[in-house]
């Protein structure tokens, strides 16, 4: 359990997932995975939950997917850095939503970049990092690189975020077509990541459609959707109301096909279930 403080001294507990969790009024589930080649895993996710209701009602929760890139073990600290210090930083101000989102980008943008520059272990480290904000029915998007995030409305999916690659690029100029992009050599080169430079402008929005019992919210790194397309997840999520068993069934099809990269995934759900679990005996950290 992380302990952060407010302008004002006040305290805020935030409590942090990096396993499946069910809340009051949803369900979220998430799975990360090494894949079959890399011998660690560069990416982070987590789920962070504010203890205090007021806290709960005006911020919300939010899940953060990271996916780290570097040499030797500089892409796991690139990515947990993201993660720990955007969340803090979103939870430790008083300005509204999206100001909130810049600020912590910028904050994590900021620690990642400077840590590059103290330790040539780490030099040209960065990180991708998506984020959802869920506010009662109000979903908020922060995007730097190419880690996604779907929207599924029964069987219908939709990409949320716009990766931020040389293909993308390419296809918004109209120089390759959007069904080349799976297979383009260079469709993994980024225009954008977090720590890579000095300042950051990432994308930050609220999205326009309705936190409600047919919608389930899908974040997930670049080891997953290259090898487990949009349409395949939207049929799995129709499938199986148990979202901790179709993200388990989703990284061991990525796994099955090759598994080039870590492969990571969260599922939030309104009417979806997890497993059992026993009580906890501690408080989470």
């Amino acid at each position: 359990m992380f302990g952060w403080f407010t302008k004002k001294k006040q305290e805020v507990i935030v409590s942090a997932f990096n396993e499946p969790i069910a809340l009051k009024d949803m369900v979220v589930a998430v799975l990360s995975d090494v894949g079959m080649v890399r011998t660690n895993n560069e990416d982070a996710a987590i789920i962070l939950v504010p203890d205090d209701e007021a806290v709960l009602h005006k911020r919300g929760y939010l899940l953060i997917l990271a996916d780290g890139m570097g040499g030797h073990n500089s892409g796991e600290v690139a990515s947990r850095i993201a993660v720990e210090v955007f969340g803090r930083e979103y939870y430790n101000n008083d300005l509204n939503i999206i100001k909130s989102l810049k600020h912590a980008l910028e904050k994590a943008n900021k620690a990642i970049y400077e840590s590059s520059l103290t330790d040539a272990a780490l030099r040209g480290m960065g990180t991708t990092i998506t984020g959802i904000v869920i506010k009662n029915k109000e979903i908020y998007l922060t995007q730097v690189g190419d880690s996604r995030a779907y929207l599924f409305k029964g069987d219908v999916p939709s990409q949320l975020s716009k990766d931020q690659t040389l293909v993308q690029y390419k296809i918004d100029r109209g120089e390759i077509r959007p069904e080349e992009a799976g297979t383009h050599p260079e469709r993994n080169v980024l225009t954008n990541a977090l720590g890579t430079k000095p300042f950051i402008d990432g994308e930050i929005k609220l999205l326009q459609f309705d936190w409600n019992d047919d919608v389930s919210i899908l974040l997930c790194s670049d080891g997953l959707y290259e090898y487990v397309k949009e349409k395949e997840m939207a049929e799995l999520l129709k499938a199986e109301i148990n979202i901790e068993k179709v993200a388990m069934e989703m990284v061991e099809n990525a796994k099955n096909r090759g598994g080039h990269d870590n492969i990571t995934v969260i599922i939030a759900s309104r009417k979806g279930s997890i497993n059992k679990r026993p009580p906890r005996d501690t408080e989470p950290g």
